[in-house]
């Protein structure tokens, strides 16, 4: 296989991803669900084969790491990890955007922009926050996270991609497991991208990409999410 530089050498532009949701306590919530529901049809409009699985486990960082390991073991291609709070529009394939985006730009991670429960930490879960821009990010969250397997095992071999970091003390924690992979991959010369879609991050305002076109000036997102009430 050779991820999306043509796809795998014996099926042309098909591929094999993995979807994972990451399923903290159980359960997945309706929109998740939907979302998700649009990804497989998706695959199967285009003949793409899919995994579909869950995990449920204690720390996420661990829940990561081995949703790469599995997807790696089954001969994936792709690997489409979504938090269980997490989901895009229901109008459409989220997957089918963002593989869209990892060919144009050959990157080995895609990341969606979601916006974050704790508004002091900033507005969405990505740095650079500029809507649109296409420009490798320096930080970035794994709610809803597409990796180019192939590319990933090439630039960073091994079995753990995601990891925190503590500091002197041992235990208080610095660093979480998605913005480490991030600098990670940058640092190894590789690139994880945004892809600027509709989301829902359960509990906060959905980022809505008719503000975003809306909005008449190039600002920090704080203008251009939906003043909502809450999803429930």
């Amino acid at each position: 296989g050779r991820g999306l530089d043509g796809g795998r050498a014996d099926r042309g532009d098909l591929v094999k991803i993995a979807i994972t949701v990451l399923c903290y306590g159980g359960w997945i919530r309706r929109e998740t669900f939907l979302s998700l529901s649009q990804d497989q049809a998706w695959c199967l409009r285009e003949g793409h084969s899919y995994v579909l699985s869950a995990l449920d486990m204690h720390g996420v960082d661990r829940a990561r790491n081995l949703a790469v390991r599995e997807a790696m073991s089954a001969e994936c291609d792709l690997l489409l990890m979504c938090d269980a709070d997490t989901a895009a529009s229901p109008e459409g394939s989220a997957l089918e955007q963002m593989v869209a985006k990892m060919r144009e730009h050959g990157c080995e991670a895609i990341s969606a922009v979601v916006p974050l429960r704790h508004p002091q930490l900033g507005r969405v879960n990505v740095e650079p926050a500029v809507p649109f821009s296409d420009e490798p990010l320096t930080k970035s969250g794994a709610a809803l996270l597409l990796l180019d397997l192939h590319r990933l095992a090439k630039i960073a071999p091994g079995n753990v991609w995601f990891r925190f970091v503590v500091g002197e003390d041992g235990i208080t924690p610095v660093k979480s497991e998605d913005l480490y992979f991030a600098e990670e991959i940058g640092r190894l010369g590789g690139e994880v991208r945004p892809a600027w879609l509709p989301t829902i991050h359960i509990g906060t305002v959905p980022l809505e990409i008719s503000k975003l076109l809306s909005a008449a000036a190039v600002s920090p997102v704080d203008t251009t999410l939906a003043k909502s009430p809450e999803f429930r």
